[in-house]
């Protein structure tokens, strides 16, 4: 058995997937990382009680060897879960695909590890593609990391941390919806290197918990804003306001809203 260091060299990237009653999402998140042509990484499953027959597909996984580690019984939320498979993780450089997630292509992994070989990282973020529920897709760029105080720039499917980081921060118990932009955001806090790949990293599952409860996640966001940035009442409502409207455009029309963030790609 190898001691925590030689183990973190040898595994660049430990995925984090968090699930409960969801076998057909564990199923497509495990064939997403089956097909990866790229095989260094480890797999942490952290899966909350299921009656749909999750527990059984996660079974098969264990047994054929692709799971390091499988963590039952945890129900507080999928943020606890991927707190605790960070703190499981053996690599250097932790991505949370949770059930239903995928990634984008089967080299991605490979890319993305080469990438982060070469030094210079502590949080590598890319493009994601949105599933819609009509089995359509779209491709959803990122944004300039610049732009964390007033939103997040890319989705945390295509955000890869530094496993320091969340030992650092980790996600907030106190955010049930944008824990995962206030984990970003004290991340760009500190002087860290960030880099951006020209390709998408994650297909993300439709209706995810910031899609079905995206007003609480607007309103934790602007309490982040308050709480971490000691930004104004006046600048905190501005942006809340503005992304409320983002947020009707995006339902009502989908085809401009995603012209608008193309255009406004900074």
């Amino acid at each position: 058995m190898t001691d925590a260091g030689t183990a973190a060299a040898a595994t660049p990237v430990s995925v984090v997937t968090v699930v409960r009653n969801d076998r057909a999402g564990f199923l497509a998140t495990r064939a997403s990382l089956r097909a990866q042509g790229f095989r260094g990484f480890e797999w942490i499953v952290v899966a909350g009680t299921s009656s749909d027959g999750t527990d059984g597909a996660i079974a098969d996984a264990v047994a054929a060897g692709e799971v390091a580690h499988h963590v039952r019984g945890v129900d507080g939320g999928p943020y606890r879960g991927m707190n605790q498979g960070a703190d499981l993780a053996a690599g250097r450089f932790l991505l949370f695909l949770n059930a239903g997630d995928r990634l984008a292509d089967a080299d991605v992994l490979g890319r993305v590890a080469a990438r982060l070989a070469a030094g210079g990282v502590d949080l590598l973020y890319g493009d994601h593609v949105a599933d819609r529920h009509d089995g359509s897709a779209r491709l959803v760029p990122a944004l300039s990391p610049d732009s964390i105080a007033s939103r997040m720039f890319a989705s945390h499917q295509s955000i890869l941390y530094a496993v320091w980081l969340l030992r650092r921060f980790g996600f907030d118990p106190q955010y049930a919806v944008a824990a995962d932009y206030v984990l970003t955001l004290h991340a760009l806090m500190g002087n860290i290197r960030v880099v951006g790949v020209p390709y998408a990293i994650s297909r993300v599952a439709p209706a995810g918990i910031s899609f079905r409860q995206a007003l609480r996640g607007r309103v934790e966001q602007a309490r982040a804003r308050r709480r971490i940035l000691r930004h104004s009442l006046f600048r905190v409502t501005s942006i809340f306001l503005l992304q409320t409207a983002a947020w009707r455009l995006r339902c009502v029309l989908p085809g401009l809203y995603e012209r608008i963030r193309r255009h406004r790609r900074v």
